[in-house]
């Protein structure tokens, strides 16, 4: 732990139109803290009694699940100048989920029990920052209703009485049209047979989008990670050049695993891979959260379909050997 500044305080978007008397204020009680890549933060079920803020780096906000096999469900990816822990900021209530860093992360932390105490006595100055707050959550309201239209429109159009490839091409071309800066997406399969992915549906079409083994480098790094992958730094690039054109040329690419939650042996079936244009390497942190509901949308959805078709074929092997007994 460390002391803080003002200047670190402003780095924080809803600090930053506080006048500088209400930061040295806020100043006397925040600290830094420095956090390494893949470092808990806090755990599901711990006190709540600080809340945060990135001034640097990334923080994974993630639930637990309840198969082991299975990595935890992502719920949040928080960048520098955004808060996350707020509960802290009204009581001190156990932790509703676990927080981890992505990458080296330098935070700067609030006690709620001590800022609860300064609005109390400061009610004139403390009002700005609770407008701020306000002006925050409304901010992340507009964002999450955009980003839960699209998880809503996936799961109608998954819903629909067409065929599964249909189903499939229309849910992607509906995130394709729903959000800025995604250029072309891949869903792909794992292989009953082979140690490999083959692509379902690519969009546009057109594009090409080779068959992907188990042991290319862009799924070994995903599968090491089990979460939501972006190729963007020198090394992963390495790893994207492998594709062919016009993925190897995109300066972003993501990848999220499509598990089936009901086949804990073998959990991973598939991959929801999307070209982001360049400038646009935020997407997968203001969006990962609806990104990640897609993808387990669609794992559902395959999940079933593939289980129906094993019925079906186990259903036709029996009627063969009823007419053809012996």
């Amino acid at each position: 732990m460390g002391e803080t500044d003002v200047s670190e305080l402003r780095k924080i978007d809803m600090f930053a139109g506080l006048a500088a008397a209400q930061l040295e204020q806020l100043a006397s009680f925040a600290r830094a803290r420095e956090v390494q890549a893949n470092e808990t933060v806090f755990r599901q079920g711990d006190p709540s009694s600080e809340f945060y803020g990135v001034l640097s780096g990334e923080v994974v906000v993630q639930r637990d699940v309840a198969h082991r096999q299975l990595p935890p469900k992502v719920v949040g990816v928080v960048g520098p100048g955004a808060l996350f822990g707020e509960s802290a900021f009204f009581a001190d209530t156990p932790r509703n989920a676990t927080a981890v860093a992505r990458h080296p992360t330098r935070l700067i932390l609030f006690p709620g029990q001590r800022l609860r105490q300064w609005l109390a006595n400061q009610p004139n100055e403390g009002m700005a920052f609770v407008l701020g707050m306000l002006q925050t959550s409304l901010g992340r309201l507009g964002r999450t209703s955009h980003e839960l239209s699209i998880v809503c429109g996936v799961s109608r159009l998954l819903g629909t009485a067409r065929g599964m490839q249909e189903r499939l091409a229309a849910s992607l071309e509906f995130v394709h049209d729903s959000l800025m800066g995604v250029e072309a997406l891949a869903l792909y399969q794992r292989s009953a047979y082979w140690e490999e992915f083959a692509p379902l549906v690519v969009l546009p079409s057109g594009i090409p989008a080779p068959t992907l083994p188990l042991s290319h480098a862009m799924c070994q790094e995903a599968l090491a990670a089990a979460a939501p992958t972006m190729f963007r730094t020198p090394s992963q690039r390495q790893a994207a050049d492998q594709m062919p054109a016009p993925w190897n040329q995109a300066d972003n690419i993501l990848m999220l695993p499509l598990w089936d939650r009901d086949q804990t042996p073998a959990p991973m079936q598939g991959w929801l891979l999307l070209r982001i244009e360049a400038g646009d390497s935020t997407l997968a942190s203001n969006l990962m959260l609806c990104l990640s509901a897609v993808a387990e949308s669609l794992g559902e959805a395959l999940s079933r379909h593939n289980r129906e078709q094993d019925a079906i074929a186990r259903s036709r092997l029996q009627q063969s050997r009823h007419a053809y007994p012996g």
